[in-house]
């Protein structure tokens, strides 16, 4: 497309292209008013497609606009499909993501520091900002939830829990820590369940 000069309708015209081969439309995305070949008016008439008056106002209208919501559970359901079709994906993308980790994240890390060295401003309004997130009773509940499921993920946690309910905070760890009572302590801990 040329350089748009503007016709006495006010509707800019297509440069180097007459005025009498192109129609004037309008944009039923942006709603303004737009000159387009007449070819082109033409062939989405006959197809039944929107003509719009340019590229952007075309991959606007092709957008799906959608919640942050909705976004996170189309992502879910993306990886609940992968996953069942392929249930080594989410080891091989955790490896991938250590990876990018173990080669970025020192790099990453002395960018961090040198940002908060040269702004301790933006860092102490990002750190009053996250504390005020973390007061929440929200963030407080989803935290508890969190942990919970951790703890009760971690076997070695489990041990040391039940070793701390039957010998007490401080022999406890130590009980805990030997190779010949973990089995007893395992039974104990089932028992107690």
């Amino acid at each position: 497309m040329g350089r748009r000069k503007y016709t006495a309708e006010g509707a800019p015209s297509i440069s180097g292209v007459p005025d009498s081969q192109t129609r004037q439309i309008t944009c039923p995305q942006c709603h303004e008013v737009a000159r387009k070949r007449t070819s082109a008016v033409h062939r989405a008439e006959r197809d039944g497609a929107p003509i719009y008056c340019s590229a952007s106002c075309a991959r606007s209208a092709r957008r799906k606009w959608s919640t942050p919501e909705e976004r996170r559970q189309g992502l879910r359901e993306y990886q609940r499909h992968r996953q069942a079709a392929d249930p080594a994906w989410r080891e091989r993308r955790r490896a991938s993501k250590r990876r990018s980790y173990a080669k970025h994240g020192v790099a990453t890390n002395a960018r961090h520091r040198e940002r908060k060295a040269a702004d301790p401003e933006y860092y102490r309004k990002y750190r009053a900002a996250q504390d005020l997130c973390q007061s929440s009773p929200e963030w407080k509940m989803r935290k508890a939830e969190y942990d919970r499921k951790r703890r009760d993920a971690d076997p070695a946690a489990a041990r040391l829990r039940a070793a701390i309910l039957y010998h007490g905070p401080i022999l406890g760890p130590i009980y805990a820590a030997t190779n010949e009572n973990r089995r007893r302590l395992a039974a104990l801990e089932e028992a107690g369940d």
